[in-house]
């Protein structure tokens, strides 16, 4: 069994970087956080064994840090616990 992990940015002024219509704000869209995700994928694939590599599609599966507005997860978890 493999598995992923994904991290998540709730910030405000990070998020109006994008369009407010578009509901996958990736962190590989800002240069800093960017970087910060690719050391982390990179120390998370030599220190954990079964990481995923691979999604379903056959393309690399890479940790992702999402960025979300306060109510754009207010939203998620109202629907989490649902």
């Amino acid at each position: 069994m493999d598995f992923d992990i994904n991290a998540f940015i709730i910030n405000d002024k990070s998020a109006s970087n994008f369009p407010a219509n578009n509901p996958w704000k990736a962190g590989t869209k800002i240069n800093e956080i960017k970087n910060l995700q690719k050391e982390i994928d990179k120390s998370l694939e030599d220190s954990l064994e079964g990481i995923r590599k691979v999604d379903k599609k056959g393309r690399p599966d890479k940790f992702t840090i999402r960025i979300y507005t306060q109510k754009n997860l207010g939203k998620n978890i109202s629907r989490v616990i649902k």
